[in-house]
């Protein structure tokens, strides 16, 4: 049995004021998710039972928004630490290809 584990990191992710609350935060993230599918699908898993892939993000305490965004599409909040004078909150969704590989 191998279980492979995949990591990213989503950074500096930003929807412009104007463009708020119209849905781009989550279509960017859910473009982000299926990049790192399609990245993991295409490379050789014939020994490989399941593959997990972690996005991570980290963001400021301060901007409430994106903190929502992250925890609206199934990012659960992991840890938060002090940088400098800013609290940041850090973030993680797992997905698995374990299904998808057996079709």
């Amino acid at each position: 049995v191998v279980v492979v584990v995949v990591e990213y990191e989503i950074q500096r992710l930003a929807v412009d004021e104007r463009c708020r609350g119209k849905g781009l935060g989550k279509r960017f993230l859910r473009v982000a998710e299926e990049y790192a599918r399609r990245q993991q699908a295409s490379i050789e898993t014939e020994n490989t039972t399941s593959v997990t892939i972690k996005l991570w993000a980290i963001t400021p305490e301060c901007l409430i928004a994106a903190n929502r965004l992250y925890e609206s599409v199934g990012y659960r909040k992991e840890e938060t630490f002090q940088a400098g004078s800013l609290r940041m909150n850090v973030y993680c969704k797992s997905l698995s290809l374990k299904a998808e590989m057996k079709q």
